[in-house]
């Protein structure tokens, strides 16, 4: 059985058709999997757009690998593989208040404990700062790190320098990297418009994905009851997030070391805190968080078998470990046929 909906493509003259497979899917919003591109289609001249582009215009979104595709009339549609559960077995015992796992081809919900609950996103908040900052510089933009920056970003920190100056690629990096606060806060306060424009981007952003339970007021991810999100809600902005190669790829980097463009030039060097990615087989990524009142968060890609899954969980006193038991229990069961 298909289910099928129309809408425009962002750019370009193409209606477009989006075929579901339904099976024992979890329901899941049509304008969600159109805003992440999850899927690849074909119009009659088999002629296939390559890429999609977000509504900040600056990000492109890669389709994903060659699909299974079937032909309805003179529309090719490639149809993504979705995981079927095995059998029913006991829920994993984790001790995080929320968490999610989220098919990352299908974006189908594999698993799901009070995923629509708010909490506070943490530095999670920086995959949308990462997001923004891409759509906004090029890597070769020289950005000052601001004179105010040891008041405005407390806590994680590359120890940046103020009056320095780096490039937007390397402060990208050791935001994503290292969590670092000071990146974030020199990413939003050199944007061309302001910082307060660049925070309304992160919204944009937020709406344009449909993460109707999530808004952010700052880059960093200080608690705020106006920077808040959900289980659910911080699946599918990664899962969009790594549709951008540059994000996936920097993401699934153990250390890295930035270098000033002054003179003398000066070295900043951060370690992943994500520490499953050096600990864990498969894992490729995503972003850590903690707050006294976020409590730990963890997102997670992982591949195995060739099938990659992201795991969110927030709100645990053991993120690491929830993570751990929650890659077991989906590729114990679930099978991608």
């Amino acid at each position: 059985m298909y289910t099928c909906y129309n809408f425009t493509l962002f750019k370009g003259h193409f209606l477009i058709v989006h075929i579901m497979r339904i099976f024992k899917i979890i329901s899941l919003t049509f304008s969600t999997v159109a805003a992440i591109g999850i899927v690849s289609i074909a119009v009659a001249s088999n002629d296939i757009p390559k890429t999609s582009s977000n509504v900040l215009g600056a990000i492109s979104i890669p389709t994903t690998r060659q699909l299974p595709s079937q032909t309805f009339g003179d529309i090719l549609v490639n149809i993504p593989i979705v995981p079927v559960k095995k059998s029913e077995t006991s829920q994993p015992q984790i001790l995080a208040e929320s968490a999610v796992i989220i098919d990352l081809e299908s974006a189908t919900p594999l698993f799901e404990k009070n995923s629509h609950i708010p909490q506070y996103p943490a530095s999670t908040t920086k995959i949308a700062t990462a997001l923004v900052a891409l759509s906004t510089y090029s890597n070769s933009d020289i950005l000052t790190v601001p004179s105010d920056i040891y008041q405005q970003s407390q806590g994680s920190s590359a120890d940046l320098v103020p009056g320095d100056q780096l490039s937007a690629h390397d402060l990208i990096r050791l935001l994503l990297i290292g969590s670092a606060n000071d990146a974030a806060y020199t990413l939003a306060i050199n944007h061309p418009n302001g910082y307060d424009t660049f925070v309304s981007k992160m919204n944009d952003l937020a709406h344009a994905t449909h993460l109707s339970n999530t808004s952010f007021s700052n880059p960093i991810g200080y608690d705020s009851q106006n920077n808040i999100s959900t289980a659910y809600d911080l699946s599918i902005l990664t899962v969009f997030a790594l549709k951008e190669p540059e994000f996936r790829g920097i993401v699934s980097m153990p250390t890295f070391t930035a270098s000033s463009t002054l003179i003398p030039q000066k070295t900043y060097s951060v370690t992943s805190t994500n520490e499953l990615l050096t600990t864990v087989k498969g894992v490729t990524g995503v972003k850590t968080g903690w707050t006294p009142l976020a409590n730990g968060l963890l997102i997670t890609s992982i591949e195995r078998n060739g099938h990659e899954v992201i795991i969110v969980v927030a709100n645990s006193r053991e993120r690491e470990t929830d993570t751990r038991l929650l890659i077991d229990w989906v590729y114990n069961n679930y099978t991608w046929e």
